[in-house]
């Protein structure tokens, strides 16, 4: 299995294969205080940030004009944000890219041709999305290794109340039957697919910690959708 590029193979351009690959550590950002003369300090914050990757890759055409066409067409597919998957590892990494790389010749023949290019990107390994349906004060288990990883909750309402208190937020005005969405992936408010934000007193985006969690709703089920993330 090649290399995924927003789930699709690398090779359907034109040819296109991983030639090799390397993948750097998340990056630490720490802040601390230590007094004058003093033995202790204190840790003031501890962030995570990104890592670098790199991967080359060899495109090929029935001419050097074609192979670089399908060139330009990959780096179209990975410019801005995009998803990677490296089957080695088994990991998916949505990444931007910061360098496209040079234009490098590796061979003209008489019926193919061949060039490469090692392209500089920076992003977050993550796995597969988890779906988990909760009840009321339930535990479950993020199985994230970073502090804080963002989710999406949903929610069906099961009662018509003046203020519905959901996922670190108070909701006015529900109704049964609505379907309230508070998307911390997308940074999106909902009821019944449109924007509720205005509606809504909250302070942040719902985040859940490795290890177990509890969803705040007043009764109903909640569906938990996250990325489990890596550092």
């Amino acid at each position: 299995m090649d290399l995924l590029i927003n789930g699709t193979p690398i090779g359907t351009f034109s040819g296109a294969s991983l030639l090799d690959y390397t993948i750097g550590e998340t990056s630490i950002d720490n802040a601390t205080f230590k007094g004058i003369n003093r033995t202790n300090w204190v840790l003031l914050k501890s962030m995570f940030g990104t890592r670098t990757l790199t991967i080359t890759v060899i495109f090929k055409g029935n001419t050097l004009h074609a192979a670089k066409v399908n060139r330009s067409k990959f780096n179209s597919a990975i410019f801005g944000k995009s998803e990677i998957f490296i089957p080695d590892d088994g990991f998916f990494y949505d990444v931007t890219c910061d360098s496209l790389g040079d234009e490098m010749l590796v061979g003209i023949g008489e019926r193919e041709s061949q060039i490469k290019s090692t392209y500089t990107l920076t992003g977050i390994r993550h796995g597969i999305k988890r779906t988990v349906l909760v009840s009321k004060n339930q535990s479950f288990l993020c199985e994230s290794t970073v502090p804080f990883t963002d989710c999406r909750l949903t929610l069906t309402s099961t009662q018509t109340v003046a203020e519905y208190a959901f996922g670190g937020g108070v909701w006015e005005n529900i109704s049964a039957g609505d379907v309230l969405v508070f998307d911390g992936i997308n940074c999106e408010i909902t009821k019944n697919g449109d924007n509720y934000a205005q509606y809504v007193t909250w302070m942040n985006f719902p985040t859940l910690q490795a290890g177990l969690n509890t969803v705040e709703t007043d009764t109903d089920d909640v569906k938990i959708e996250y990325y489990p993330t890596y550092l």
